[in-house]
């Protein structure tokens, strides 16, 4: 009995017991209930919006709104955090904000939405920095920047509604701030009144798009209900974004080499049939990679046969080695100093130069055909895509060779320098002049007005330029105004852009 005795006090020895430290709950304050209900305001108008107006054409998410709408909330983000920025915060608050600024600038539907998806992601990860300390696009950028973009909204649901708990709890203070607000709303109401009354009789552009806020906000009470009830979750997972970024014990830079399980051995024998079967088909392609870049067509091919000749699957190959080098990057196992190892960064810049060699082929391939038939969208925004591409492998390239430079900021920046170029180029209106001019000049035996139609008020200062009495243009221009003019319209057409703004003083000449 005294062994037994000896041994349950040993087995349950305070000495062994071992302290676990209280989770802090996190405490909200009136400010952060006064954010989640602004949010609930912004996910009403995000979702009122998206069933306004022509779905078919995607008209609503390329509109322009939602840039302003990414904007307001990036402005209530920067007050929200009240924190004192780094170099790296204010150039990712900028990237947000700059291709926020793309409707203004350019009517192309496709650069509309890639700008957009971009300066959301931009915001995330500006926010997310602030609940990280060190460099977030340091060592496991990619897992850090996947959890700033979808893990962090639903980690931190349950923010939302206990924010705005906040506001309605007890508390003479708190109940006295939210009276104010309401009554100055209320009084401010008649003076918003004659001001909106006054400035729509000025100025037809404002008139419009008051009108359109007064019908959009008061159009069927019941649906507005709805809508309401719908935009409380995305309201909270909007909220969930900045649920971290004030607490005041910042989370440390986490260990993500345990995702490094995969051996080099394993990592290099998988890209060695990859990299094999590019040495053979560069052996057999030779000819018409030569003929890629010394315009001289092999025997019994046409400009367009041989331009899309295997030129988009050479741009879905790169798109994979893209995917094999972020895997290879992240589950290969380092060596015992923590660095990667020769062998595999020897395959690794194999491959990248490999993917180099096929992207410049196939854009010298892509340019034969452009100096022949012109510009379309899809030629255009694959031509950009592989360039793109190809920054992204030079970098990764000069990585592989030179381990210490940071890969993921040059990586980022080169891209939003490229997305940059391709937003503010505004390429509706690049391609209309590209196909114009050379047919007007005599470049091209024939315009490709099929492609062309579809093409945004960008394009109108070009396409006017076009012979109506041409029979190759046929109606055509006339054609284009009238489909212009419908999209001009819409329930959700942005009306202040510069092309915008153009069209219509053209239109109204004609």
């Amino acid at each position: 009995m005294s062994n037994l005795e000896n041994n349950n006090s040993t087995i349950f020895s305070t000495d062994e017991i071992i302290p676990v430290t209280p989770i802090k709950e996190k405490v909200f304050t009136i400010k952060d209930g006064i954010f989640a209900l602004v949010f609930i305001v912004i996910s009403f108008v995000i979702i009122k919006l998206f069933f306004t107006g022509d779905m078919r054409t995607g008209s609503v998410i390329s509109s322009g709104y939602y840039h302003i709408i990414v904007a307001v909330m990036g402005v209530l983000t920067l007050f929200y955090i009240g924190k004192k920025t780094s170099v790296t915060q204010r150039l990712i608050f900028g990237t947000s904000m700059l291709f926020c600024t793309v409707p203004f600038f350019s009517s192309t539907a496709t650069v509309r939405l890639l700008s957009w998806v971009y300066a959301a992601i931009m915001l995330c990860l500006f926010a997310y920095s602030f609940s990280r300390e060190g460099d977030i696009f340091g060592k496991g950028a990619v897992s850090r920047i996947a959890e700033a973009i979808i893990a962090t909204p639903f980690q931190n649901f349950s923010a939302g509604p206990k924010s705005i708990g906040t506001v309605f709890s007890k508390g003479k203070s708190k109940v006295k701030v939210i009276l104010y607000v309401l009554v100055g709303l209320v009084i401010s109401l008649p003076a918003t009144f004659v001001c909106v009354f006054m400035l729509s009789s000025a100025d037809e552009n404002f008139d419009r798009i008051a009108g359109g806020i007064a019908k959009f906000m008061t159009n069927d009470i019941g649906t507005n209900i709805i809508t309401l009830l719908f935009s409380l979750p995305l309201a909270f997972l909007l909220f969930g974004y900045l649920a971290n970024t004030n607490e005041r014990e910042e989370i440390k830079e986490r260990n993500d080499s345990v995702t490094a399980v995969v051996p080099i051995a394993m990592v290099c024998s998988a890209i060695t049939p990859i990299l094999v079967s590019y040495v053979l088909f560069f052996i057999c392609q030779l000819p018409y990679f030569l003929g890629a870049f010394t315009g001289v067509l092999p025997e019994g091919y046409s400009f367009s046969e041989y331009a899309r000749s295997g030129f988009f699957e050479l741009c879905v190959v790169c798109f994979i080695n893209f995917f094999i080098l972020i895997l290879a990057n992240i589950f290969s196992r380092n060596r015992e100093d923590g660095k990667k190892s020769v062998t595999l960064r020897v395959f690794l810049s194999v491959l990248c130069i490999s993917s180099l060699i096929l992207i410049v082929s196939a854009l010298s391939k892509m340019l034969l055909y452009i100096g022949e038939l012109g510009l379309t969208e899809k030629r255009f925004y694959t031509s950009w895509f592989m360039l793109a591409l190809a920054v992204v492998f030079i970098i990764e390239l000069v990585r592989e060779i030179k381990p210490s430079i940071p890969a993921v900021k040059l990586q980022i920046a080169g891209f939003s320098v490229m997305l940059s170029l391709l937003c503010f180029c505004d390429p509706d209106a690049r391609i209309a002049q590209n196909n114009v001019e050379g047919y007007l000049s005599g470049k091209y035996q024939t315009v490709d007005l099929y492609s062309m139609y579809d093409l945004s008020e960008s394009a109108l200062p070009y396409i006017v330029k076009l012979p109506e009495n041409d029979n190759k243009v046929n109606g055509y221009l006339s054609d284009y105004k009238e489909s212009l003019r419908d999209n001009m319209q819409r329930t959700v057409y942005f009306p202040i852009s510069i092309p915008a703004l153009n069209a219509q003083n053209y239109l109204s000449d004609m």
